[in-house]
């Protein structure tokens, strides 16, 4: 389980969150994680620690301008929104030929 802080989820079991990955990241991470957490994680602290975790160069980034798309059960969320037990995200990098 991952310690995020001293509020807890309430049953004592934590909060799972599944990320998959897809092209060039899957490269360095898997295809797929399930993490734990001891709170409800914003989308931000799970990209912060999907960077450190798998040592992602150029990081992941939240953010609309960003060359790696992040979806949460298939919609765009925002960096600070918090996440919840059973949601899924997706990490899909651009690809852009010519």
């Amino acid at each position: 389980m991952i310690h995020l802080g001293s509020e807890g989820v309430g049953d004592g079991e934590g909060l799972k969150v599944r990320i998959r990955f897809y092209g060039h990241v899957a490269l360095k991470t898997g295809r797929e994680v399930e993490l734990t957490f001891d709170r409800a994680p914003t989308l931000k602290e799970i990209v912060d620690l999907v960077n450190v975790r798998y040592g992602l160069s150029p990081p992941i980034q939240v953010s609309h301008a960003s060359p790696v798309k992040l979806l949460v059960n298939g919609s765009e969320v925002e960096a600070e929104d918090r996440l919840r037990d059973g949601d899924e995200i997706r990490v899909m990098p651009f690809i852009a030929g010519g």
